[in-house]
């Protein structure tokens, strides 16, 4: 009788101790929140994905325990060694939530953006995004996410065309840049440029559209995270402004000011 009840007291003993691991486990794991920024022009882009990320958490019940921070270096190198630690610590069980203010901060390329998604899902780490609200812990959230990298990368790749096009145009009817530059693109050189982070601002303002939202109500929400316009106006974005942007993005509407050279 002794050693049966010295045997159930081992038993217990070791579930208590398996199931108090566990628990243990599960406690350290971390919610990463990942930044992502090109250049230095776009270091306030870094708190309002900051901002929009811990404003996700909050809405969620869930709390970001540490920050991940990839940014470009000088001679636009891009460091890579925070990027490369969140790659072990997810490969190392380390993560149970990846947070992001958007699909398109995941990677800097399609290849980049499916890398991650991939090892986070091969090793069960959630997803979730601000722009999009997507969450891979709600069925289909996997899915909607892969689509929604798809679809981003896709629509960069429009811009990106619409941009050349544009510039071979103007360049074959003996046209030069000369002055204003439509918000999303800068110049150098003579040359149009897309901004990331601006091209950024562009496509939640687009999706804050599609959602329903008004163009004051979009000026209302760019002035409210600080989000400065191409000119930095004391006066802040206008829907006027917005309604313009969008246009010239998706609507084919010129607003690029060129002179013959």
């Amino acid at each position: 009788m002794v050693c049966l009840n010295n045997t159930w007291l081992s038993s217990k003993n070791l579930l208590f101790s398996i199931v108090m691991n566990n628990q243990k486990d599960i406690e350290m794991k971390k919610t990463i929140g990942l930044i992502r920024v090109s250049t230095n022009k776009q270091k306030d882009g870094m708190t309002v994905q900051k901002k929009n990320m811990i404003e996700l958490s909050k809405r969620n019940s869930f709390t970001i325990t540490d920050w991940v921070n990839e940014e470009s270096i000088s001679g636009g190198k891009i460091n890579r060694e925070a990027i490369n630690t969140l790659t072990i610590q997810i490969k190392n069980n380390e993560v149970e939530r990846l947070v992001v203010s958007s699909v398109t901060r995941m990677g800097r390329t399609l290849v980049e953006n499916v890398k991650l998604i991939d090892l986070c899902e091969k090793n069960n780490v959630i997803i979730n995004t601000y722009e999009e609200n997507i969450n891979t812990e709600n069925a289909g959230g996997m899915m909607q996410l892969k689509l929604y990298t798809i679809f981003a990368q896709e629509e960069l790749n429009r811009i990106q065309r619409r941009i050349k096009r544009t510039i071979k145009l103007k360049k074959n009817n003996g046209l030069k840049y000369n002055g204003s530059v439509a918000y999303g693109l800068f110049e150098k050189n003579g040359v149009l440029h897309e901004d990331e982070f601006e091209m950024k601002v562009v496509r939640n303002m687009k999706n804050l559209k599609t959602r329903g939202w008004s163009f004051y109500k979009i000026a209302i929400n760019l002035n409210q995270n600080e989000i400065p316009t191409k000119t930095n106006s004391a006066k802040g974005w206008k829907g006027e402004t917005v309604k313009r942007t969008i246009d010239y993005h998706y609507n084919n509407t010129d607003v690029i000011d060129y002179v013959r050279v």
